[in-house]
């Protein structure tokens, strides 16, 4: 079922609904509120996260993002670092890769690993921009394949609200927050 959200969106985010002068920015920070949801757990910690994007040229981006969630005083931290590759496909929609250094710590756990990205972001009119993304995880020897869906809603050049949706099989993840474009 994800795969056809995934696959939906991104061919409507190849249409261009409006002439667009512009592919979407590389250069943000998002702010925002986030919940997991842990399939067969009453345990659903929330909290915030942080996200950092970088521009380096026309094709290369740094990443960086942190969320702390918790719940009945059990803290979980997430952490990515990275670099990734860009590339315009048409005057609104720009596809991606992208390589992340991954932290993942909680209670007794303390792993590091990698977290390999590939997707698309287009602006699919004026103020609307969707995103879909493959995200493949692996820390400790275990891995993790999340679908990622996203969207933005621009209310200025510099202000955005975006709410996002990981799903991968045991763990959901969705997210709500602000993003600030420089």
């Amino acid at each position: 079922m994800m795969r056809k959200v995934i696959l939906t969106a991104a061919i409507l985010s190849g249409l261009s609904f409006q002439a667009m002068a512009e592919t979407p920015s590389f250069n943000f920070v998002e702010v925002g509120f986030t919940q997991l949801d842990i399939d067969n757990s009453p345990f659903e910690p929330d909290g915030f996260e942080l996200d950092f994007n970088y521009e380096l040229s026309d094709n290369v981006y740094l990443s960086a993002d942190h969320a702390k969630v918790d719940e009945a005083n059990v803290d979980m931290k997430m952490t990515n670092l990275g670099i990734g590759f860009k590339s315009d496909i048409n005057n609104s929609s720009t596809v991606f890769a992208q390589i992340d250094w991954a932290n993942y710590e909680a209670a007794n756990y303390d792993e590091k690993g990698y977290k390999l990205s590939a997707g698309i972001r287009s602006n699919v009119t004026e103020n609307i921009e969707l995103t879909g993304a493959y995200e493949y995880l692996d820390i400790d020897d275990e891995s993790a394949n999340y679908y990622v869906v996203g969207a933005a809603y621009k209310f200025s050049d510099a202000l955005s609200l975006y709410a996002d949706y990981k799903l991968e099989s045991d763990v959901d993840q969705m997210s709500l927050g602000v993003r600030f474009n420089f």
